[in-house]
């Protein structure tokens, strides 16, 4: 695992009141882990709290998973021995129980939906051991699209999304990690690509970050307009008809992976934070989920969902996030102890 652990320090001392766990996973920069990004100086600000980060959620360098929608289950595993193994660290160094005090699991943009299936995990998955020590006082959920279903049902329906380049990564992946599924209904992917999408296809498959942002921001010489314009510049028409065989296809690569099982929401006290306007993640997506959210869940009195209006930029709503966090737990965390 690959990972960092901050542990604060007041005039020369420890000062230790709980735990951060940040995710901050993303499908787009590859090679980029979360543990180098500005989020990571935004969450150590946190004073008090060991901040827990660590790269796609246990499984090293982004390089080596294109998705972390192929490895949630065992990502939410390593997270825990991570966590676990972190306080033993702490108990060691410090001689603080780590599991004595409050465990905040904050996520962003694809860490938004790890998160809420890290605090599901947790309730419904976890060992003995595990939730005996991991106790998640709070979730704070950004911007993620939360179920994949509902992100396939969705986009069918907005193929033209500024950025569906996030469904094309996913079916792409499925098709990489899962090419049995496509055979059963006799896909080649190729043949629902355009000349321009099969270009996709060598850097994803060497998972080679730089030639495919080269491909996805090539712009047009003789127009000086981007060459990518949503899926329907990647893959034919019958990728855009929801019951086409490749649609078949990718739902049953997704089944593999115990992505539509329907159960994804947690019941524990959260805070989603989600933009209906945001440039990245898609917010028809968030807000079906959201709503599927509301109806299925038992009790709506620990969560609070927080709609952003005024920016329509990832990042700078990514900063937004979590100076919202920083300033919750500052405020209702920190003052009240």
């Amino acid at each position: 695992m690959s990972s960092s652990l901050t542990v604060p320090y007041l005039a020369g001392e420890p000062y230790i009141n709980g735990f951060v766990v940040d995710s901050h996973p993303t499908l787009t920069d590859l090679m980029e882990a979360p543990t180098a990004r500005w989020d990571q100086y935004l969450i150590n600000c946190i004073p008090g709290n060991v901040v827990f980060q660590c790269d796609l959620m246990g499984f090293g360098t982004q390089s080596d998973k294109i998705s972390d929608y192929h490895c949630r289950h065992l990502a939410n595993r390593n997270t825990a021995d991570g966590i676990l193994a972190a306080f033993e660290l702490i108990k060691d160094e410090y001689d603080v129980i780590g599991e004595d005090l409050p465990l905040y699991n904050v996520g962003y943009s694809q860490g938004g939906y790890t998160s809420m299936g890290f605090l599901r995990y947790m309730e419904q998955e976890a060992s003995e051991e595990e939730k005996a020590k991991i106790k998640i006082t709070k979730t704070f959920s950004g911007s993620g699209a939360y179920d994949i279903n509902i992100m396939f049902d969705e986009c069918f329906k907005i193929p033209n999304y500024q950025y569906s380049h996030y469904l094309i990564k996913g079916i792409l992946t499925t098709y990489e990690y899962h090419p049995e599924s496509y055979n059963q209904y006799g896909v080649k992917v190729e043949d629902y690509l355009t000349e321009y999408g099969k270009e996709f296809l060598a850097p994803l498959r060497e998972k080679n970050n730089a030639a495919l942002e080269e491909v996805l921001n090539r712009v047009d010489p003789t127009t000086g307009e981007r060459v990518y314009k949503g899926p329907i510049s990647v893959f034919n028409q019958e990728y855009l008809n929801k019951d086409s065989n490749l649609n078949k296809a990718v739902v049953a690569a997704c089944e593999k992976e115990n992505l539509l099982d329907r159960n994804w929401y947690p019941q524990g006290e959260i805070d989603i934070y989600y933009s209906p306007y945001d440039t990245m993640v898609t917010p028809k997506c968030t807000e079906a989920a959201i709503k599927i959210f509301k109806e299925e869940r038992d009790d709506l009195d620990n969560v609070e969902i927080i709609k952003a209006t005024d920016n329509i930029d990832h990042r700078p709503y990514g900063t937004k996030f979590y100076i919202s966090v920083l300033i919750e737990l500052l405020t209702n965390v920190i003052l009240e102890n």
